[in-house]
């Protein structure tokens, strides 16, 4: 396990987040006009429907984002992958506070925040402005170490799969040399 290679793999990561991030705003934001064009929704049935689409799809970019690095890595090193999950969970979570926890880089975390803040009384465009820091930070929390375990899952599901693939070829090889 080398330094060197925790952070470029961290790297890798938080670039696979932050574009899972953007994928999901899109595709949630397609989702919303979608169903706004069938059924106008108020502010929190909308707001609840955005969140759970952005959960959903970030959690899916970043799951296929990782299995493909790990289908492409060579073995899986426990303590390699975790630590740079670790670490790109980290600066995501730092990116997003730059941005004040933006859709687009932090996912579904501002609705959670406003969710947790607010209930039943999230109702507004106004109280999404105004989630105090604190229910931000632990819901960015919250998203964080998610994030960080769907990278560390998809990449020991992606290396499995490649492993299990090179197996397989080599006893198909095997078997047509007799």
């Amino acid at each position: 396990m080398k330094k060197r290679d925790i952070l470029v793999n961290a790297v890798a990561n938080l670039i696979f987040t932050l574009i899972a991030c953007v994928f999901a705003g899109i595709f949630s934001a397609m989702g919303i006009k979608l169903i706004n064009k069938f059924v106008q929704l108020d502010f929190i049935l909308n707001a609840g429907i955005k969140a759970i689409l952005l959960l959903l799809f970030s959690a899916f970019f970043v799951l296929f984002f990782s299995y493909k690095n790990g289908y492409h890595s060579v073995c899986f090193d426990k303590n390699e992958t975790v630590w740079a999950s670790l670490v790109a969970a980290v600066m995501h979570f730092a990116v997003s506070l730059v941005t004040v926890f933006s859709p687009w880089i932090a996912g579904a975390t501002k609705h959670v925040g406003g969710f947790i803040a607010y209930g039943d009384n999230y109702i507004s465009e106004y109280q999404m402005l105004n989630i105090p820091m604190a229910t931000l930070l632990l819901a960015g929390l919250f998203s964080a170490i998610v994030y960080a375990g769907l990278l560390v899952l998809g990449t020991y599901v992606g290396t499995k799969k490649r492993l299990e693939d090179r197996a397989e070829l080599l006893d198909e090889n095997k078997e047509e040399s007799k």
